[in-house]
């Protein structure tokens, strides 16, 4: 006797198969009662939502109070830069500078330089622990002494009358 194939058990398999009882008006009830709006479900996901967008808003944002610390080495910092830019502003002082014509530019950078540098320093006030502003901020410092540096350095023409009689 051999093993019937599988071509053949499917040939005498039944073509449908009928349920023993009518399971349609079941799932029609589940459904109805599935899609009937329910008062008290609403409330809870109305109380999750409030409370899930509570706690991203506390979350999300910045610190309310700064680190003492980080604002006392901003302070520092900002006095040691003004310190600086004095002692080069009065070092230029001493030195001959060009005719105007010539130093507006530089005198203008510096200015936009300062005023930006101000703004970054408010702002670093209110969230001293944003690391780009840090690095802006140093930046501007850095280039507004760079400035300075390079105004002092130009060259002095040989015609300057300020520079002394010759007899």
């Amino acid at each position: 006797m051999s093993k019937p194939s599988l071509e053949q058990l499917l040939e005498l398999a039944p073509k449908a198969i009928a349920p023993e009882r009518d399971l349609w008006p079941q799932i029609e009830q589940r459904l109805t009662a599935a899609s009937k709006p329910r008062p008290m479900r609403q409330l809870l996901a109305a109380g999750v939502l409030v409370v899930v967008g509570a706690l991203s808003y506390t979350l999300w944002q910045p610190q309310q109070r700064p680190n003492p610390e980080l604002l006392a080495m901003l302070a520092e910092l900002q006095q040691q830069h003004q310190q600086q830019i004095a002692q080069l502003e009065q070092k230029s002082q001493w030195v001959q500078w060009q005719p105007a014509s010539l130093t507006t530019p530089i005198n203008q950078g510096v200015s936009e330089l300062q005023q930006a540098s101000d703004k970054i320093y408010h702002a670093l006030q209110q969230d001293p622990q944003n690391q780009q502003l840090w690095q802006l901020w140093l930046w501007s410092q850095k280039r507004q002494i760079e400035l300075l540096t390079q105004g002092q350095q130009l060259p002095v023409p040989a015609n300057n009358p300020t520079q002394g009689i010759r007899i």
